[in-house]
């Protein structure tokens, strides 16, 4: 198996794209059987993204600043990825990745020149809680061709034991993480979590996208369970970009500050779980949604499905159990404080089947995958 990973990453690495092939059967109108199935010990809010560190085990800020001048002494654009070997990983971070990324985390830099003697500059500081750092996510591009791209607020999570937060020498404000020298946007912000549960088949492409006053990239509780799997990640991480599908009609419709897209290919029938911080389901908190595309290995696709604050409901412990083992009920690894679920449906006839459930306005919630668009 180790050598299985090693030489996947490799591939990731060299840009080439495992070749997968996907069976599509069609969905039967009844509710698609809810999977039982046991939720990773690893928590939302520590998913780890599908992506890279920009260097595993960096160590202290003069060895990392060392690495990235070695780079910029082989190539000046900043394009050159620094030393796999020194960074454990088969495709670290370039200089310029670094630079653009400590940009976002207002770092007092104005050139790629100056990032390594301000990575050498950096001091340890004290800091509690979880912090959100950015990492290397990658997409498939053209011909299937890997590419990699840092991703801002990829990432949630505590300091790993005996890790350092290095920060800048005037402010303190953290900056890098020494485990992965991934680039800190911030401390996290906490509140409760929601759950929504999206019907999935083998092949399908899920598409999903949060409009809303903030961006919830910021909260503590984020995170995406695919169908069949026992780990979380980041949602936020584009898998299968498509630049004709950017939400940008959804956009429109709502006239609300727009935020990241997420994309993944379902590899198992099932229910895949999109976990978003509380306020999102409260009325005060603004018009925020979550929007949903899902298209068929067929081509057939769905049209845009907006999830708001009066669509999560609130379920007792028979009902969620439908989708979770009793036990993580009970370790609280669902929603703990409201255990409030939006849980979309295949299609309307499994919907109307269902009973047609409510919205907590009283009105039909209408959450079901739309088949028949008008494109």
């Amino acid at each position: 198996m180790r050598k299985l990973i090693v030489v996947l990453v490799a591939l990731l690495a060299l840009g080439v794209a495992p070749k997968i092939t996907y069976r599509s059967s069609a969905l039967a109108t009844a509710t698609l059987p809810l999977p039982e199935f046991k939720l990773s010990l690893i928590p939302a809010a520590e998913a780890a993204p599908r992506g890279n560190p920009y260097c595993r085990m960096a160590g202290t800020p003069k060895r990392l600043a060392s690495l990235i001048q070695a780079s910029l002494e082989k190539d000046h654009s900043g394009n050159t990825p620094l030393d796999p070997v020194a960074c454990h990983e088969a495709r670290p971070a370039t200089p310029r990745e670094i630079y653009e990324t400590l940009r976002k985390s207002e770092a007092p830099i104005v050139s790629l020149a100056q990032t390594p003697d301000y990575v050498r500059s950096l001091v340890p500081v004290t800091v509690h809680g979880r912090y959100r750092s950015a990492c290397l996510a990658y997409r498939f591009g053209a011909h299937g061709k890997i590419e990699w791209y840092p991703l801002v607020n990829c990432v949630t999570r505590h300091l790993h034991h005996a890790e350092v937060m290095w920060g800048d020498p005037v402010s303190h404000k953290p900056m890098l993480q020494s485990d992965c020298a991934n680039p800190v946007q911030g401390p996290a912000r906490e509140s409760g979590c929601v759950d929504v549960l999206i019907p999935v088949e083998k092949g399908d492409e899920v598409r999903i996208h949060n409009t809303g006053p903030t961006d919830i990239a910021q909260y503590a509780c984020t995170g995406l369970l695919r169908a069949g799997e026992t780990e979380w990640e980041s949602p936020f991480v584009e898998h299968c970009p498509d630049p004709e599908c950017t939400f940008s009609f959804e956009d429109e419709l709502t006239d609300a500050p727009s935020w990241g897209i997420g994309s993944w290919v379902a590899q198992k029938n099932g229910y895949a779980i999109v976990r978003e911080p509380a306020l999102v389901a409260t009325q005060s908190s603004g018009d925020y949604r979550l929007w949903i595309c899902v298209r068929r290995a067929d081509g057939t696709q769905s049209c845009g499905l907006g999830v708001r604050w009066q669509d999560y409901t609130r379920r007792d412990d028979a009902q969620v159990a439908r989708w979770f083992r009793i036990e993580d009920v009970k370790h609280a690894r669902i929603p703990s404080a409201d255990r409030m679920l939006a849980v979309i449906y295949s299609d309307k006839a499994s919907f109307m089947a269902a009973g047609s459930p409510l919205t907590r306005l009283g009105t039909v919630s209408e959450l079901w995958l739309n088949w028949n668009c008008p494109w």
